[in-house]
């Protein structure tokens, strides 16, 4: 049986470890964010998204699908888009809050939303 004094140390101990883990994980997180950025600022250059033909653009997002799953989508200018999963979507993404920020000329990094095409909550990396 621990004294009341050795329990304190333990649950300091704990908490010390919960903030180090809490730490580790928002520092992994912004790394895989500026990962995510720095690759869609590698591909948004390329020849083939430079083109704008989706067929050209595709096997570039499936390569990046491969590490950030779900991510992959090439927006056009008036807001129609395609992903690696379904193609053309037929859906437009114009009335979004992001879209008017990125035909800005600015990026978007984590920008939240309820996706309607799957209903789950989605957070927006992107720039023009």
């Amino acid at each position: 049986m621990l004294s009341a004094d050795q329990a304190g140390d333990i649950e300091i101990t704990a908490d010390g470890n919960i903030s180090n883990i809490l730490n580790l994980l928002i520092s992994s997180f912004e790394e895989r964010v500026d990962g995510i950025m720095a690759a869609l600022r590698v591909m948004s250059n390329t020849q083939e998204v430079l083109s704008g033909d989706w067929l050209k653009i595709k096997p570039l997002l499936m390569i990046f699908n491969e590490s950030y799953e779900g991510l992959a989508m090439y927006i056009e200018a008036n807001g129609d888009y395609y992903t690696v999963q379904r193609d053309w979507t037929g859906l437009n993404l114009s009335d979004r809050g992001y879209f008017s920020i990125l035909q800005s000329g600015h990026e978007v990094s984590g920008y939240r939303v309820m996706s309607r095409s799957t209903g789950k909550r989605s957070i927006v990396f992107g720039f023009q």
